[in-house]
């Protein structure tokens, strides 16, 4: 057996380890967050990843001292929206392998705590005037430079791009 042959047959198969932890999902509750999920779902396949899907809420900055009405309760219409996109990306039959959320506090910040020991951060983006990102920022702005993991952004513009697979 030549050296070539010898060398070949005692290497190790290259071994995938991108995607077989987790993928954090950033959602809104938005149209566009079941497109981002199913962009998660369709990642997670390739490693077998966990996916957290992950809502954040905070209190208004507009209120300021003023109390919001005692019957509002951002952390209930968080997880309103968070069901409500689980429910159009998996119906009732949520895999095994997907958990979800609520989280207080400033989304950014959420997420990239929430993502911190992930493969992937996964989050929606929005398409404002330049003038509107550069007063408001953006979270998925935020994340792409403050996260420890890899970070997509899914454009609304990507949306028609996905089908959903069985």
């Amino acid at each position: 057996m030549d050296n070539k042959a010898a060398s070949s047959s005692t290497q190790a198969a290259p071994s995938h380890t991108w995607l077989t932890g987790s993928i954090v999902v950033g959602i809104d509750g938005s149209d566009h967050s079941a497109v981002v999920l199913r962009r998660a779902e369709q990642l997670a396949v390739f490693g077998g990843a966990d996916i957290e899907v992950v809502i954040a809420w905070q209190l208004p900055v507009a209120y300021g001292p003023v109390a919001p009405p005692i019957e509002w309760s951002p952390g209930e219409d968080a997880q309103k929206a968070l069901d409500k996109t689980m429910a159009a990306v998996f119906g009732d039959d949520v895999p095994e392998n997907v958990s979800a959320f609520v989280r207080e506090g400033p989304a950014a910040e959420v997420l990239i705590s929430a993502s911190q020991d992930a493969d992937l951060l996964v989050v929606g983006g929005r398409v404002r005037g330049a003038l509107m990102s550069a007063l408001l920022g953006t979270v998925s702005s935020e994340c792409a430079e403050r996260a420890n993991c890899a970070v997509l952004v899914v454009h609304e513009s990507s949306a028609g791009s996905l089908r959903h697979t069985a």
